[in-house]
């Protein structure tokens, strides 16, 4: 198989693990928040960024690698608070702002 065809496969591969990720948020089977999601959204856009780069279609390499420097912020910044709090980001997201009663 030629590097070509092969960067195309990526690039295919990527864009349905994007799909994936947005699917599996829009029908509630994950939080925006989750390691799933992000790991899904750093992945497939840094395979994206290999076919965007490969064609030099230097605006969606661009796009493709900020998509991933978030989902790795976030990755990084969800580790973090779950050592400091011992609750997940999306717990601690889902009680945000919440009032009590009293």
């Amino acid at each position: 198989m030629s590097l070509a065809v092969t960067v195309d496969i990526l690039g295919w591969l990527g864009a349905l693990i994007l799909i994936a990720a947005y699917g599996v948020v829009s029908y509630g089977k994950a939080s925006g928040r989750s390691r799933v999601y992000q790991a899904l959204n750093v992945v497939g856009s840094a395979l994206l960024f290999l076919n965007t780069a490969w064609h030099r279609a230097w605006p969606s390499s661009a796009v493709n690698i900020l998509w991933a420097a978030i989902g790795i912020g976030a990755l990084i910044r969800a580790s973090a608070l779950r050592a400091e709090s011992g609750r997940s980001p999306t717990e601690l997201h889902d009680t945000c702002g919440q009032k009590t009663n009293g």
